[in-house]
């Protein structure tokens, strides 16, 4: 009996090595790693130390566990790409489906400018360069706008 579990183990530890290729089901990939995970009494960390996986790398494996194949297949239907879906589970980690279903492109959309914006923003501070007044404008404009489209959102929500 003690052969057969270090047989088994060694099975499942060879095909964890397989989960690395790209080609494997998300959802599959996570629930073999959950699972083994849990007979094992690994952490995330734990995981990623055995097999020499960057633990984000876990991270990002596991994440779809928040999500069935059912509930993935209807927000790619829905049109959304499979890094929309992927960023949007990796940037909030306690979402739900039920708010992820309600999600639009124009969502996406914003998601997509807000981590363009971060991005130059976070590099303009490095650098330290001077903002121009023409710089400033815009963000007036920008702030503007996100003011005109909450005040019509908490309008239309009542």
């Amino acid at each position: 009996m003690a052969n057969r579990k270090k047989l088994e183990t060694r099975f499942v530890e060879r095909f964890i090595f397989d989960l690395k290729k790209p080609d494997i089901d998300k959802h599959e990939r996570a629930e073999v790693i959950s699972e083994y995970m849990r007979e094992q009494g690994l952490s995330q960390r734990g995981f990623g130390l055995r097999f020499n996986i960057p633990k984000s790398t876990v991270e990002d494996w596991l994440i779809y566990k928040k999500l069935t194949k059912n509930q993935y297949g209807s927000m790619l239907k829905k049109g959304m790409s499979e890094m929309s879906i992927y960023r949007l589970l990796r940037e909030n980690k306690n979402i739900d489906f039920e708010h992820l279903k309600n999600v639009t492109n124009f969502d996406l959309h914003m998601r997509k400018m807000i981590r363009e914006i971060k991005s130059n923003i976070n590099s303009e501070i490095t650098r330290r360069t001077n903002i121009s007044s023409h710089t400033i404008s815009i963000l007036k404009d920008l702030s503007s706008l996100c003011n005109t489209l909450m005040f019509k959102i908490e309008r239309d929500s009542k």
